[in-house]
């Protein structure tokens, strides 16, 4: 119920305000030229669902991430996931971009992300180990 409210509230904010009964016309008898199919289907709907599959994404990854460390308080700051995540990203921007001379912005990004994930899965690794000994 919390998540259809969300919803609701998050098409009917915007630039252009739109009453209820603009919204449900919009999105059950559309025409296709009017400027309110447009903001509906174009720009409001897609960053409404786009926002419930992110949130939906990171209470599963929390809920995974409580459940493999068996720790109800257990976060990606806790364990240590992000400072991981922050020493691979640096190590990568030291080491890639200096030791690349012609390095252009579309392969930098890619790195970075990489270096990050790796520096973030190295720590929670590390850190499951040692977890798992006592």
């Amino acid at each position: 119920a919390g998540l259809l409210l969300a919803l609701l509230v998050g098409i009917h904010f915007g630039a252009v305000s739109l009453s209820l009964e603009q919204i449900w016309q919009g999105l059950w008898n559309p025409a296709e030229d009017s400027y309110i199919h447009t903001i509906l289907w174009q720009i409001r709907l897609p960053r409404v669902i786009l926002a419930a599959c992110v949130g939906s994404g990171l209470a599963v990854a929390g809920a995974a991430f409580q459940g493999v460390f068996r720790n109800p308080l257990a976060d990606p700051f806790v364990i240590g996931a992000s400072s991981g995540a922050a020493l691979g990203a640096t190590l990568a921007l030291l080491l890639i971009a200096g030791s690349i001379t012609v390095i252009t912005a579309t392969w930098q990004i890619p790195w970075l992300i990489l270096a990050a994930f790796v520096g973030a899965l190295l720590v929670v690794c590390g850190v499951f180990m040692i977890a798992s000994l006592h």
